[in-house]
């Protein structure tokens, strides 16, 4: 009676364990995938900045 109380606890325990290790890919991948725009941003801005410091230049 007690070990089949233990093992449902069990059960439960683990499944929030996987819940948890589920929300924390997705937070990461999301992490990822914001800090892969961000860098992308910043290349477009280096670019664009070299683009127009090359226009003042050749007047």
């Amino acid at each position: 009676r007690r070990s089949k109380k233990k093992k449902k606890e069990r059960k439960k325990e683990e499944e929030e364990e996987e819940e948890e290790e589920e929300r924390r890919r997705k937070k990461k991948k999301k992490d990822e995938e914001r800090r892969r725009k961000m860098k992308k941003e910043e290349e477009e801005r280096k670019k664009k900045k070299k683009e127009r410091k090359k226009e003042e230049e050749n007047g």
